[in-house]
């Protein structure tokens, strides 16, 4: 099934879905907080059937997944091309799987 092509705008928050090359880009150009869960809540199951790994996250991003400890839980990469690129592995944090590269 082809990813749909969505661009949803709230006060301080957007999501931008689109298909690339046969894989499904996520864009978040906004800060995310607690008010922003519901919407990605919403969207995310609805896009992703396969593997989901986290591109260019800004450094408060990247930051703060690696001050809670989620960084070893996603396959992260500095460009979306790079998370392209990458063979698929088991997921992250299994034994035998690479660790997230850092940003």
């Amino acid at each position: 099934m082809a990813p749909q092509e969505i661009d949803l705008v709230l006060p301080g928050f957007a999501l931008s879905v689109r298909g690339q090359d046969g894989y499904t880009i996520m864009t978040i150009s906004s800060e995310l907080d607690i008010a922003s869960v519901p919407v990605l809540r919403d969207q995310i199951p609805g896009q992703l059937d396969g593997v989901l790994r986290l591109a260019a996250p800004t450094p408060v991003a990247a930051a703060l997944l690696r001050l809670t400890g989620l960084d070893w839980r996603f396959e992260i990469f500095a460009t979306v091309p790079d998370a392209i690129g990458a063979p698929v592995h088991g997921g992250a944090g299994e034994a035998g799987a690479p660790q997230p590269r850092a940003c």
